[in-house]
Formats: structure tokens, sequence, C-alpha cells
């Protein structure tokens, strides 16, 4: 039992810019409340000003933006997609429901993402059955090796797509994840550095990708004045009450990616004498650091830290994704392996990395790990 008088510490909260009822608002007072209306385009727009997106379509969740590119390029039964094995499954759940085969790709030690070396060896030996497409993740906001991988990719004719979902506001040589790929899409769960309490976007390099996108998300409807539809559509586009919510969030955008590179830095001087062990930070990158990751000393278990953190401190930990070939639902689903993923499975850990921690909440944090690792 707690006993602890210190106030719940979470994870990855939501934090308000404080424009929120103002933007909200505005959307109430008009009654625009469903999936039409200017909000929806101003956030839209505000996200390719902000990231140096060439176009982007606004949806109800990151899955819902997989789904429709899925869609876009034409997965059919059979087709194979590769996707990094240390992910989360909405990242993935999609290529089934188009009847495509996932093959999970392992990671690598440094950055905890995809290893290009594994992907390559799948590709030099799937030459004459190529894979339709690749899905690659920046972990926690930590980008994968972008530029390499989309090297590979050109060189055997594979289909890039970037999941931004944790890595809005990430860089590689000053370029934002979602534009290397040829799509890329964006959560905004509510745990995400930004939220609209539900939602997400699909980044598309034309304009007549983005209308067929919208299209999509809207029951496939032709623009008569009846209702007509000549393929099967999907209920996905973003509201406009949550649309105002995006634009309050972006407001302050700036301040919330540095907070979270600000919090990682005091993990990481902090922790790293005790035997913390933190992704590699590549020359070039820069993470969003959406949550702030590593792998903690054999000493002690995961389960055993997140548990005394939780009952003894009020403090919410919790492990890294479970790799997707541990996954029973794709217990049959190929997977090239290299022990790492599993790995970091084992030792990995997140930390409570909310844009809203104080420095005396880090302070409280670092304190309690650093009592449960002495015993």
């Amino acid at each position: 039992m707690n006993t602890n008088k210190q106030d719940r510490i979470y994870l990855s909260p939501p934090y308000q810019s404080g424009r929120e009822m103002e933007l909200v608002g505005e959307v109430l007072a008009g009654n625009w409340l469903s999936t039409v209306g200017n909000h929806i385009s101003r956030f839209e727009n505000l996200l390719c000003k902000t990231f140096q997106f060439p176009h982007v379509v606004a949806v109800n969740s990151g899955t819902s933006a997989l789904h429709l590119i899925l869609k876009k390029i034409n997965i059919a039964e059979g087709d194979v997609v590769l996707v990094s094995d240390l992910t989360f499954i909405g990242g993935v759940s999609p290529i089934l429901y188009e009847r495509g085969r996932p093959v999970f790709i392992d990671s690598e030690k440094g950055d905890w993402n995809i290893s290009p070396e594994l992907l390559k060896e799948y590709l030099e030996n799937n030459r004459e059955n190529p894979p339709k497409a690749l899905i690659v993740v920046h972990l926690y906001g930590m980008p994968c090796q972008i530029k390499r991988i989309r090297e590979i990719c050109d060189q055997y004719g594979v289909i890039l797509i970037e999941d931004c979902a944790e890595a809005l506001g990430t860089k590689v040589d000053g370029q934002y994840a979602g534009t290397f790929g040829d799509f890329a899409f964006l959560s905004f769960n509510g745990n995400k550095t930004i939220t609209t309490s539900g939602g997400g976007v699909i980044i598309t390099p034309s304009k007549e990708d983005k209308e067929y996108f919208i299209y999509l998300s809207m029951q496939a409807k032709k623009s008569k004045a009846f209702y007509l539809h000549e393929e099967i559509g999907f209920n996905y586009r973003m509201s406009n009450l949550l649309a105002a919510l995006g634009i309050a969030q972006l407001t302050d955008f700036e301040f919330r990616v540095n907070r979270k590179k600000a919090i990682n830095l005091f993990y990481r001087k902090s922790l790293e004498d005790i035997g913390f062990q933190f992704p590699e930070e590549r020359e070039g990158i820069e993470s969003s650091y959406w949550l702030s990751c590593a792998l903690i000393p054999d000493t002690v278990e995961a389960d055993t830290l997140i548990s005394q953190l939780d009952n003894g401190y009020n403090i919410e930990a919790r492990r890294v994704w479970n790799p997707m070939h541990r996954q029973p639902v794709f217990r049959n689903a190929e997977a090239l392996l290299n022990g790492v993923s599993e790995q970091l499975f084992k030792n990995g850990i997140c930390l409570p990395s909310g844009v809203g921690l104080s420095d005396d909440q880090l302070k409280y944090i670092v304190d309690a790990i650093k009592k449960i690792i002495s015993h």
C-alpha cells in the first residue's frame, strides 16, 4: 500500500497550452462540430508550415492514417509488408485489415530502431519476391537511420512508410521525420507531445493524394447532390472540434520539445552513473524524446522496479514495447531476429516524461530509483 503523500506522477499525461478553451469555444460558438469546418484545414496548414510537411490529412487516429496509406498503395491479400519488430501494435494491425502479411525486422543496439543490416539481408534474400512496403518506426522519438534505410528501399524498389506516431518534431540533419518516406503518419493520442485527445495525420507528397485520402476518410462519397459511392470508404476524418485542440497544442510546441529534451538530459546525467543505458544519440539527429527510455542494470528486474516505483513512490513507469514477434496474435508471422528487441524488452523501462514535470518531481523520481536500485 502506498503511504507516500506525493501526488501521482504519470508517464506522459496531456499538457495544455492555455489556449484550448478559447479555440474549442470558437468551434462550439460556430456549431461546426463534425468532420467539416475551417479548424481542420487550419490545423493541417499549421502542421505543414511548422514541420515542412508537403501535404497532410487529419484523421481520427494514427492507426486509421496507416490503414488509408496501405489502401492507397494497394496492399492486397498475401502482400508482404516489412515492419519494425519493436513497436506498438497500432502501427502493424492495419496490414491485417487488408489481408497483407507482416514480416518483422529486429532492432539494432544503438538507437533501438530497425536494423538496416537485417533489412538489407531480408531484401537480398527475397529479390524474387520482394515486399510491397516497409513501415519503419522512429521509436519513442529517436530517429532510425532513415537516410540509409531510404537508400536501401530505393535500391530494392520498396515503398517506404515512416511511422512518426512517437516522433513529431524529430529531425535528421535538420530535416523533419515524416519527410523522408513515400508516406508517413502521426498520432495525437492523449499521451503524445501534442494531443487532440484522439487523432492522427497522414503526410503525403502530392495534393492529388491528399484529396484522395480525404475522399477515402469520408466514406468515399463523390461530390454530388446525393450520396454516390463507387468504392468503400471509411469514417476516419478528424472532427473540427478536435482540430481546434490541435491548433491550441501547437502554439507552444517548441517549449514542449525543449522540455522533453531537458527531461531526458536530466535522466542521463543522473542515472548513467548507476548503470542505466540510454539509446545512442548519433551525430546529426535531434530526437523529440516523446518518452525517455533506458536499459536498467541487471541487478534489478524491470517489473520489480516499476512495481516499487508505483507502490512505494506513486510514480508510473512502464516496460518498453513487447516485440511484435512475441505477440500471440502474430505467432505465425515471419520475423528476422537478432535478439536485440528481446533484450530491450527484458531490461528496458519508460520513465515519466510529461512536459509538465517539475524539476522537483524529476529529482524525486531519480532519488526513488536510486533508493530502489541500492537495495
